[in-house]
């Protein structure tokens, strides 16, 4: 009877520790977690991008592929001539407009000049007469190419034997691509006082700047200087000693000045600035 209690006591003992200890895991599979919905954000770049870009609103230059250079050339002790013009290959008025420029700029600077060469290929590199009786040198680069308006600065230098120094050159010629027909500043835009005013300002402030930015002194003014309004608004209307081209950005209004200033003073104008002036819109 005795040893049936304390088997009794032990099994009690037992079964009361079962019921306290922690459970253990089982081989059963546990259920699998939530999963939380993915969170769609706005993409930061577009999934297509258009196949065709939208036009272009503002003047280009020209792309090298509707120019070439042809040269008009003669190498001798009596005349050096190298006159670089570009070439239009859709816009043969045009280009016959410019070869004819280059062709009355020589026979004007070079006039004994009678063997002249087209170079439609020109060489890299051309041979060198500086002792030459007569010399010239003129390169035209076009400085705004569009459907409406070819712009080319033609720059160079020309001298002669008995001549003290080089004379520094820029001509201009702003013609119609298509039909080769000139194009005047003053067709598209209005030539009066407040535009000399505007002119005369910027050019006072490049001079000032290239003179260390203070305005030299015994100068006098601008109008005293580089020239009057009277000179200036007969000047550019002809088109003659003032020259003008146009850039994508503005107009570029040249300035005969003195050979110590470099023979010709390039006052620049965005078109911003000359909307007050515009006759004609580019």
């Amino acid at each position: 009877m005795r040893y049936f209690c304390i088997l009794l006591c032990a099994a009690l003992l037992l079964s009361l520790c079962a019921c306290t200890a922690a459970p253990q895991p089982t081989d059963a599979p546990a259920d699998p977690p939530t999963q939380a919905e993915p969170v769609t954000e706005p993409p930061t770049q577009p999934i297509t991008q258009p196949e065709t870009q939208l036009p272009e609103t503002e003047p280009t230059t020209a792309v090298s592929e509707e120019i070439t250079m042809a040269v008009i050339s003669e190498y001798s002790a009596e005349n050096y001539v190298h006159a670089a013009f570009p070439v239009l290959p859709s816009g043969p008025m045009a280009s016959a407009a410019i070869q004819n420029f280059v062709e009355e700029t020589i026979a004007a600077y070079c006039p004994e000049a009678n063997n002249l060469t087209l170079e439609e290929d020109p060489p890299e590199h051309v041979p060198s007469f500086a002792d030459s009786d007569c010399s010239l040198e003129l390169l035209g680069r076009v400085t705004l190419y569009t459907d409406e308006l070819l712009s080319i600065a033609f720059e160079g230098q020309t001298y002669s034997r008995d001549a003290a120094y080089p004379l520094g050159l820029l001509f201009t010629m702003n013609l119609n691509p298509k039909t080769g027909e000139y194009i005047r500043f003053a067709d598209r835009y209005v030539v009066d006082k407040p535009l000399y005013d505007a002119v005369a300002a910027r050019a006072t402030e490049l001079l000032t700047e290239a003179a260390g930015g203070e305005w030299p002194e015994g100068w006098g003014t601008f109008a005293e200087q580089i020239c009057d309004e009277a000179s200036f608004l007969t000047g550019l209307l002809e088109e003659k000693d003032f020259c003008v081209y146009f850039t994508e950005n503005g107009v570029c209004i040249n300035l005969p000045v003195s050979h110590a200033l470099g023979d010709y003073l390039t006052v620049p104008l965005t078109y911003e600035e000359l909307a007050w002036a515009t006759d004609i819109s580019i």
